[in-house]
């Protein structure tokens, strides 16, 4: 026992002075950097607030030393339950920690003069400036203001060293013999002890419980920039990118030449590429609602967003089952889309693209990088700047695909996830069932109603995604899971929406309902099931006007299009287009491993990895496979690939440039 609390008391010291080492840092960037906590908002800048963002701080710091400290702790484990002896070892450990610390300390330091540049942590585009080393240091040393910080880095890699060095010696003076006599009690005690230890420092190193690791969404908690990226780890931070960036989905796309493609967008949106819009499906915000644009920006708005609800369940759309009953007769009272497309197969290629006005890039997470950029002239934070209450639902874990940070550093004031619920609400893996997520829902929503301004939520539902869980009080009338499970979800918005009816703000709040993505339904007579981005796209409100509206559209409309129903401006989208005021005659969305391109009468699919392309029209057969490439179908994949390459040189741009 006694040789295990001695090694444990000189890995506790290691540890705690590395802690030390990083939080003496982060205060030093603090107060360093502190001007710019006035980037955020009053409540933010706090004093509890910026204790909230230390003690993140020393979360992620926990989750480096982990890893520092694991293959010391493997060897010293193993040293003690085999009984041997640990001298030989305290050499070892004591170089392993002091390099190791060393460069941690290095990065961290440089964080300071990198964040207070770029108002961004120390990423892993500095690996491109490897290639241009002399002049690199040339920077680092040449500019004096950075002397600071090489000598801040030198003298606590010093005095750390000379810690271990010291915490080592206690070490070896502290055990009198090589080995120590035990009884079988002593010797099945300190084995747990060992793997106690042994776990927790793996613990340390997952940073949480849970199926998932610690991410770089966990750091962020309120609506200030500065403080959201203070509990950072320079070291987490810089690894997290790199890997980020080494991912496959991340490599570069080339689909064509980026001038071509930057010209063909600039003369798509002026409207140079768009055929002139059908008099019966013009729209504008005067003829949506009564009254003046002014009396419009008042109004609340409610954007659900639906889990895998493709548009070919309901009756509208060709569905047998009767499985969307209220959706059915809702789309009928609302302002509808009946040849809306969802931007990608994933729920984030939605919310992306919905809420920023970009398309997906196949598959790629634009949401999930460690650097987040912010889009000023999204949806939540042109709501936010126009003086509203900001707020995303969702029933999952808030980390997940990095929603939290995303989110927080993009426009939402408030995310409520599972964090905030009760854990016997919790289900499966993607946490509380719809009806719980209305039901916490509400009197939130009700609380913002009492406020003196306006709220904008959006709520994303999850139950129609395997494992499916239908709750014991619900009936289905189908007995095929896939599809009783959307009866549930369909009947849970109807659930939430006739009791936000009885609600004084109901007739002051426009609700969009949108599918995130589809699902197969039925056969498929394309590489890429229609069904699985063909998807609902409805406003109502009381005094809306009640219409089909037969542009093509997608996602990435949705943004401009609801701010000019809200009576908010929407310049500068890139990519989407005004509903109200444009109109497209032809559409493009991707899978996985496809982009897709549409008009009213074909459909072209391109197949980057093998540079394919596949053609069908619809004849009086249904879909059928074409041979020939003519010229429409030459115009379709100009417009397909033009576009999804100035969406990834746009991107890619935006990413090293941090923001708008």
């Amino acid at each position: 026992m006694r040789k295990f609390a001695n090694v444990l008391k000189y890995l506790l010291g290691i540890h705690i002075s590395a802690l030390v080492v990083f939080t003496i840092i982060r205060v030093i960037l603090f107060t360093s950097a502190h001007d710019m906590l006035g980037t955020g908002v009053a409540p933010d800048s706090e004093w509890n607030n910026v204790l909230i963002a230390f003690i993140k701080g020393l979360w992620f710091d926990n989750v480096i030393a982990c890893y520092i400290a694991i293959v010391p702790v493997a060897m010293y484990v193993i040293a003690i339950i085999l009984n041997l002896s640990v001298r030989p070892l305290v050499r070892i450990s004591n170089i392993w920690f002091s390099i190791l610390y060393s460069v941690a300390f290095l990065i961290s330091a440089a964080n300071i003069p990198y964040f207070k540049y770029f108002f961004t942590p120390i990423n892993s585009s500095i690996f491109e400036w490897f290639e241009y080393g002399s002049t690199t240091l040339a920077m680092a040393v040449g500019e004096v203001s950075y002397l600071g910080y090489i000598l801040l880095f030198i003298l606590l890699s010093i005095i750390y060293t000379v810690v271990v060095v010291l915490l080592g010696k206690g070490l070896v003076h502290s055990i009198k013999r090589s080995d120590e006599h035990r009884s079988l009690p002593e010797f099945i005690l300190v084995t747990f002890l060992c793997i106690i230890v042994s776990y927790s420092c793996f613990i340390g190193m997952r940073g949480r419980f849970g199926y998932n690791p610690i991410k770089v969404s966990q750091a962020y908690f309120c609506r200030n920039p500065f403080l959201n990226q203070l509990g950072l780890n320079p070291v987490h931070y810089l690894l997290y990118s790199y890997i980020d960036m080494s991912r496959s989905e991340n490599r570069y796309i080339s689909l064509t030449d980026s001038d071509e493609a930057a010209k063909y967008l600039e003369d798509y949106m002026s409207g140079k590429a768009v055929d002139e819009q059908p008099v019966s499906d013009t729209i504008t915000a005067d003829s949506l609602f009564s009254g003046s644009l002014a009396q419009n920006r008042g109004k609340n708005l409610v954007f659900v967003i639906m889990e895998s609800m493709s548009a070919n369940f309901m009756e509208r759309f060709g569905g047998t089952n009767r499985v969307t009953p209220f959706l059915d007769s809702l789309w009928n009272e609302s302002l509808s889309f009946p040849n809306f497309y969802s931007a990608g197969v994933h729920t984030n290629h939605a919310l992306f693209s919905s809420l920023y006005s970009y398309p997906a890039l196949m598959r790629r997470n634009l949401m999930k990088g460690s650097v987040i950029p912010t889009y000023e002239y999204g949806l939540p934070q042109k709501m936010l700047k126009a003086g509203y209450t900001t707020a995303f639902f969702m029933t999952h874990e808030s980390q997940y695909d990095n929603m939290n940070g995303f989110f927080r550093t993009n426009g939402y004031e408030e995310i409520y996830a599972e964090e905030n619920y009760p854990a016997s609400e919790v289900v499966n893996g993607f946490g509380v069932p719809d009806a719980f997520l209305f039901d916490y829902a509400l009197p939130v929503l009700n609380s913002y109603a009492a406020q003196d301004k306006p709220f904008f939520a959006t709520i994303l539902t999850i139950s129609n995604h395997p494992p499916y869980i239908i709750p014991e009080w619900f009936t289905p009338q189908n007995s095929e899971d896939e599809y009783a499970i959307v009866e549930y979800a369909d009947h849970c918005l109807e659930n939430f929406f006739n009791r936000a009816k009885q609600e004084p703000w109901f007739d002051n709040t426009v609700f969009v309902f949108m599918g995130d993505h589809g699902k197969i339904v039925g056969n498929s007579a394309t590489e890429l099931p229609e069904s699985y981005n063909h998807v609902p796209f409805m406003i109502y409100y009381p005094g809306i006007e009640k219409r089909e509206v037969s542009t093509f559209a997608g996602q990435m409309d949705v943004a401009p299009t609801l701010l000019d129903i809200m009576g908010i401006e929407s310049a500068n989208s890139k990519f989407g287009i005004d509903l109200a005021k444009s109109y497209r005659d032809k559409i493009f969305y991707t899978s996985d491993n496809a982009i897709a391109v549409r008009d009213r009468s074909r459909l072209y699919i391109y197949l980057p990895s093998g540079e394919q392309d596949i053609l069908y029209s619809d004849g009086a057969m249904g879909i059928e496979s074409v041979a020939t490439m003519d010229s429409t179908f030459a115009e379709l994949k100009r417009f397909g690939l033009n576009m999804i390459q100035a969406a990834e040189d746009s991107m890619r741009e935006k990413r090293e440039i941090g923001n708008e």
